[in-house]
């Protein structure tokens, strides 16, 4: 950083550390565990699926509000989940029709593929093209800070010397002075740039705003052609090591991690942490992702295969035990037939035409069958080692 300059406090605020390709991926984990994103009757996802979706829907929205924009579903969502569905749509990677959303996995396979920085472009590009056609003296702020980046990545530049060039220029009838210029390119374009991670502001010691630019902003409609998801898709993240395995079932992931490496990972561990080192905790609850195609034997082996030093013995060993403690108990949906008495229910369960129909019976005669005991039944159970799974509304036959 240049002298006598402090990175600005004040409205320094980021959705978080890595930027929003990272905020998108973590939106994109959630939307995959969703069977399927339905519509409520009011034709958009529901309140408790949006928090199933995203922790902080509504972080930076006055930042997104300021820039006017029109979002897809801007009126239907908050403004940073219009920006995640806006920017999901535009890559093809969540398909909406007329009763929900689902993944186009292909797509999302595709853009997995690509590294972090490729990510990132690839969303500032989409998010400038949300601008145009812009008012002529942002589109030209917007080529001015684009050009001192391209020329040199690693500067702080000033900003007021980009709000003054924009002046200079005079080929626009505005009439906007150099503060009037600076004060709506710091609310229409810079702020967000800032929440997205996508730049650092600075502030010298008399006042005046220097930027750093963290994203590659080549990527742009000047130059539309060189690049898109289909580069370097033959070119698969290596397989050397990656992430570290701690004793404690923790995950460790630096920050050059390939989002196909993470999202294998966060499908079978939980997500503690998400800055420029993200960490996961694999667990008994996160195991439950044996259900759907994991097993211990391949995480085990995924581990392995990309950790940076040997895998604690105590990983596997544990993993394997928990999944043969998954299978042990298990919720099942059935129809609960009640008989009054032995011999009644001895009479029905030896008739022909009821045998195909009739699973099992129980001795005891009372029961409660309340439609949650599933829930608070795994709540309970997480106390001790076996859990359930495939909880469903549970029942027990009974005479």
């Amino acid at each position: 950083m240049a002298l006598d300059m402090h990175l600005e406090p004040e409205e320094a605020l980021i959705l978080q550390e890595r930027g929003l390709a990272q905020t998108l991926f973590h939106f994109l984990v959630q939307c995959a565990k969703q069977e399927r994103l339905l519509y409520s009757a009011k034709g958009v996802l529901p309140k408790k699926q949006l928090q199933k979706l995203l922790q902080e829907p509504s972080l930076g929205g006055e930042v997104l509000r300021r820039t006017g924009l029109s979002f897809t579903a801007k009126d239907a969502y908050e403004p940073l989940v219009a920006v995640l569905l806006e920017s999901a749509y535009k890559l093809n990677i969540l398909l909406p029709d007329d009763q929900g959303i689902f993944i186009d996995l292909s797509a999302l396979g595709r853009w997995l593929q690509l590294y972090y920085d490729m990510q990132e472009a690839e969303l500032y590009k989409h998010w400038r093209q949300l601008y145009l056609p812009a008012p002529a003296w942002l589109h030209h702020c917007m080529i001015l800070i684009e050009n001192s980046a391209e020329q040199a990545q690693e500067a702080w530049h000033s900003l007021n010397d980009i709000a003054a060039a924009a002046v200079d220029m005079q080929s626009w009838d505005d009439g906007l002075s150099k503060e009037q210029v600076m004060s709506a390119l710091l609310e229409q374009w810079i702020r967000p740039l800032q929440l997205f991670r996508w730049l650092e502001l600075a502030v010298d010691k008399q006042g005046g705003l220097w930027f750093h630019v963290l994203v590659d902003m080549s990527f742009s409609d000047r130059n539309n052609n060189c690049f898109s998801l289909q580069k370097n898709m033959d070119e698969k993240p290596g397989h050397s090591a990656t992430f570290y395995v701690q004793p404690d079932f923790e995950l460790i992931l630096p920050p050059d991690v390939p989002p196909s490496i993470e999202w294998e990972i966060a499908s079978f561990a939980e997500l503690l942490t998400s800055d420029a080192v993200r960490m996961y905790r694999i667990n008994r609850e996160s195991l439950k992702a044996c259900e759907s195609g994991y097993s211990a034997a391949s995480v085990s082996t995924f581990l392995m295969e990309y950790a940076c030093f040997e895998v604690p013995e105590v990983i596997p060993t544990t993993l394997h035990q928990w999944e043969q403690q998954l299978g042990k108990l298990y919720f099942e949906e059935v129809t609960l037939l009640r008989c009054k008495s032995a011999e009644l229910a001895e009479l029905v369960e030896k008739h022909p035409s009821c045998q195909p129909y009739l699973q099992e019976k129980s001795e005891r005669r009372t029961s409660e069958s309340k439609k949650n005991i599933s829930r608070k039944y795994r709540l309970s159970s997480k106390k001790w080692a076996i859990i359930p799974k495939n909880a469903a509304k549970a029942c027990c036959i009974f005479y």
